[in-house]
């Protein structure tokens, strides 16, 4: 499919078995779908309209895309729905249908007092095991890192919160595909699309671009008793406490830290982690299958401000005569290393 040239589409919506994970029946009289996506958090949900009755359950939004003769389905969006409102007009009744993320039910249910994740456990399947406390969702899990530490979760910890606590420890994230299926991986180091010359016809024209201010300078790691504090000082920097002239500080009192590393090792770490400066940039482009939050998008055209290797970080999706994207992602350029 050349997402870039003229496409029809037609959008449908299953009822999903929780069971199975599989379609069952199809809802009918939708209209007005749209999906949000983003790095954080519950990282999903969406909206639609459904004419008649609605059953609460988990829905997937499916694209029929038709181009030279051929049609082929993609899953866009698989949530948990549920209704509060609807209008009648001459019989017909016109529900507003809120889409969840399938993260949904970790978000609701919390952590007792005393649960950790052990030092020498894999993080990443621990956080797998965590979300299918709640989750019906699938989920599967791409690596494994090490934690150093045992990571005690404070009571009343979501088992959302206390799962991304694990995945940032490692550099981890997750990543929800069209079908609903949670994947836990390492973050994305190849493009999953380029956007050069030839695939410019994809984006619509227009990048807005912004630049973050005040990158942090210096990294103070507390743990119980001990501090350790990392400094970037150094004159090739422009970041440095020499260039910039202050301390601009980042302050953590919950390290995680990961590999046998010390706590001072740690704070060097994070600091160079953190001594990235941000430019992100905000585009629309056509649809393109498997390109989530996290997903890296190389940009190629420097004239039209899309340069470098860009991080997506959210994504609107309009879904009407096609599969219009909102999207902003981010350049980090390193600043300082260890």
């Amino acid at each position: 499919m050349d997402w870039g040239a003229g496409y029809e589409a037609t959008w449908r919506i299953f009822h999903v078995n929780a069971d199975t994970w599989s379609d069952a029946d199809e809802a009918q009289g939708l209209s007005d779908i749209s999906i949000t996506r983003t790095d954080e958090g519950k990282m999903e949900s969406g909206t639609f309209q459904a004419e008649g009755d609605f059953d609460e359950g988990y829905y997937r939004i499916a694209m029929i895309a038709s181009q030279g003769g051929e049609s082929l389905r993609y899953d866009m969006a698989t949530l948990l729905c549920s209704t509060s409102t609807y209008k009648a007009d001459r019989g017909i009744s016109v529900r507003e249908i809120e889409g969840a993320s399938v993260l949904q039910p970790a978000e609701s249910q919390v952590l007792f007092e005393g649960e950790y994740a052990q030092a020498g456990s894999d993080g990443a399947q621990y956080a797998a095991e965590l979300l299918r406390r709640a989750i019906v969702a699938p989920i599967e899990v791409e690596g494994a890192f090490i934690l150093n530490t045992h990571i005690v979760f404070d009571i009343g910890t979501s088992i959302l919160d206390a799962a991304w606590q694990l995945l940032d420890a490692g550099g981890f994230c997750m990543q929800i595909d069209g079908r609903g299926v949670v994947h836990i991986l390492a973050y994305p180091a190849t493009p999953s699309l380029v956007l050069d010359k030839g695939g410019l016809s994809m984006v619509l024209a227009g990048v807005d671009v912004s630049e973050q201010v005040d990158v942090p300078n210096r990294y103070i790691a507390i743990e119980e008793e001990q501090v350790s504090i990392a400094v970037n000082d150094s004159p090739a920097s422009p970041t440095s406490t020499v260039s910039v002239g202050r301390c601009i500080d980042e302050l953590d009192e919950s390290p995680t830290r990961v590999g046998g590393e010390t706590l001072a090792a740690y704070a060097a770490r994070r600091l160079e982690e953190e001594s990235a400066s941000i430019t992100e940039r905000t585009y629309k482009r056509e649809w393109s299958p498997d390109v989530h939050p996290f997903s890296i998008v190389r940009g190629m055209v420097p004239s039209v401000g899309l340069a470098g290797d860009m991080r997506v970080v959210s994504q609107s999706i309009e879904c009407g005569n096609g599969a219009l994207v909102t999207e902003k992602a981010v350049i980090k350029e390193q600043t300082w290393t260890r």
